[in-house]
């Protein structure tokens, strides 16, 4: 029998969850591989350069202050703190936590990649930023995917609309693109190394999803405690 609650938000099985992070997280390794192979490098070689020039002072400067909130360190605090008031928010210590234990995770996997991998960044000339580890995956991207699809997974089991739901993850999406962008406009990171690091991210997220508790189910007459849409 189909589920009636209005507010319970639509989940794929914890079995399509779990496959899903494996699979992201196999792509990101299958990835790391390929980066040795002539045609990736090109392709990232391409995007460098065609980012390369489209550089301008005003752009630059908001690139450098967008990534600099988003590094692992300093996103694995901010998923603390969104923890702390989305655990408040929806009245569950276990949905704020795995905010914070899901980028933290994803981020010590992203420091785990690029010890394996050893790809080197691209070309000091090129850099607008000083980065002094591995290039692959982006620890930037990594840490943003993982902070925005979990903070995107606990809000929308308690958001009731379908457009609030929506904005959600269009606005985790945007987070992780900006991100992305970023790392490869300052020029210290090839287009497959973010897109390694939303693999990496995302993927944990998906993973530890499973470490949640079964989403609320509200009675039809009754909206969600603070609720946002």
């Amino acid at each position: 029998m189909p589920n009636s609650n209005p507010t319970t938000t639509r989940v794929t099985t914890r079995k399509t969850r779990l496959w899903y992070g494996i699979s992201a997280i196999t792509a990101a390794i299958i990835l790391g591989v390929l980066t040795h192979w002539d045609e990736v490098v090109k392709g990232d070689r391409k995007v460098l350069h065609e980012l390369i020039e489209v550089r301008r002072d005003s752009i630059t400067t908001f690139m450098e202050t967008a990534t600099s909130f988003f590094d692992p360190l300093h996103a694995t605090l901010l998923a603390f703190i969104v923890g702390l008031v989305i655990g408040w928010w929806t009245r569950s210590w276990r949905e704020g936590i795995y905010i914070w234990y899901a980028t933290a995770a994803a981020a010590a996997l992203s420091t785990l990649f690029k010890w394996f991998f050893q790809r080197n960044r691209p070309p000091t000339i090129y850099r607008l930023v000083t980065e002094l580890n591995f290039s692959f995956p982006s620890g930037h991207t990594t840490a943003t995917a993982a902070l925005a699809c979990a903070t995107a997974f606990v809000l929308v089991r308690h958001v009731t609309s379908s457009r609030g739901r929506q904005i959600v993850w269009a606005l985790a999406v945007a987070l992780i693109l900006l991100i992305a962008l970023t790392r490869l406009y300052l020029g210290v990171h090839w287009f497959t190394d973010t897109l390694a690091g939303g693999l990496i991210g995302s993927g944990v997220a998906y993973l530890l999803t499973n470490t949640l508790p079964k989403p609320p189910r509200y009675p039809r007459n009754q909206r969600p405690p603070r609720n946002l849409a």
